[in-house]
């Protein structure tokens, strides 16, 4: 919070899309933790309404992920598929790939995925893998897996576990 100036905390907007870790919990687990995020964040000084706190569907997590890997590399706005880059997301609960196709290429129909950007639609193939995640080949391979984990090891894997950064 000491980043954001007190007198624009109000007007600034605080939102959280949760991916496939929390996809890979029971119903009643999303809504117990969505619902304390909605708590906490109705609580702080910033702008929210509750659907900004959501579950991502995993399509979509490998759509931000070309966008945002596109887009900083100045690649997104071009007709030219070729001038763009695939990407492969390796999550903790997930992974994601998403590219456009050249050439002749055809889209499986159940990966195919539309996406508009400055003003033009591209199709791409799009597709999310849940459970093929790095936590979760850790958690359900154990055996393929050195035991103990090298110490090495550890500070990638828990890189994501925040300890204490309040709201308010």
């Amino acid at each position: 919070m000491k980043h954001i100036p007190e007198a624009t905390r109000k007007t600034t907007w605080v939102k959280l899309t949760a991916t496939a870790g929390l996809r890979l919990l029971t119903q009643e687990q999303q809504d117990g933790l969505l619902d304390a995020v909605r708590r906490r964040f109705h609580a702080s000084p910033f702008e929210f309404e509750d659907e900004w706190v959501k579950i991502s569907e995993g399509v979509d997590e490998a759509v931000d992920a070309w966008l945002s890997a596109n887009y900083i590399m100045e690649s997104v706005v071009h007709d030219d598929p070729g001038s763009t880059v695939g990407t492969l997301d390796l999550g903790g609960g997930s992974m994601q790939i998403a590219c456009r196709p050249t050439g002749n290429s055809s889209i499986p129909e159940r990966s195919e995925y539309r996406v508009g950007v400055a003003g033009n639609n591209y199709d791409m193939y799009a597709i999310s893998h849940l459970s093929y995640g790095l936590m979760q080949v850790l958690v359900s391979s154990p055996s393929f897996f050195p035991s103990p984990l090298p110490d090495r090891l550890f500070p990638f894997l828990t890189s994501c576990f925040c300890t204490s950064h309040p709201l308010s």
